[in-house]
């Protein structure tokens, strides 16, 4: 669910381009290295966090980073989140990391302030979010049975 909004929270920016024929004097630029060479923000363009963080043209690789820490905490998550799910069990982890994961949620809401906390929160919300998938499907197949399987 957290990837599938990774498109909507990375969007690119929309730059307008000095355009001497339209009647506002600026039109939606041809590509984005036009705009940001020669253009301004769009002001009619849906927020995102690449947006409030400025992570577009020259710091674009950080929305790369950005994305890579998602990966990665979802690999440590689910590593972690297996090892203690066989020492603590299973319903136990996967209440934990629910509850985890909705406090790193919030959080990412409410005190996203700059690129540092941007990473530290998609990091562990994705490592809170990403072992509850795998660990709820070794519990049902453990309550299932034989004739299920």
């Amino acid at each position: 669910m957290f990837i599938m909004m990774l498109s909507f929270i990375n969007q690119d920016p929309v730059f307008m381009c000095p355009d001497q024929a339209s009647p506002t004097g600026y039109s939606e630029c041809k590509s984005y290295k036009e705009g940001c060479a020669n253009g301004r923000l769009a002001e009619d363009q849906p927020s995102s966090i690449v947006i409030d963080l400025g992570l577009y043209c020259e710091r674009e690789y950080l929305k790369s980073i950005g994305s890579t820490l998602l990966l990665i905490g979802g690999s440590a998550g689910s590593v972690v989140g297996s090892i203690f799910a066989d020492l603590k069990g299973r319903k136990t982890t996967l209440f934990g990391l629910w509850m985890a994961g909705i406090v790193l949620l919030i959080g990412f809401g409410l005190f996203n302030f700059g690129v540092a906390t941007y990473f530290f929160f998609i990091f562990f919300t994705w490592a809170a979010l990403a072992p509850y998938i795998t660990i709820s499907n070794i519990l049902i197949n453990e309550q299932a049975g034989n004739d299920y399987k």
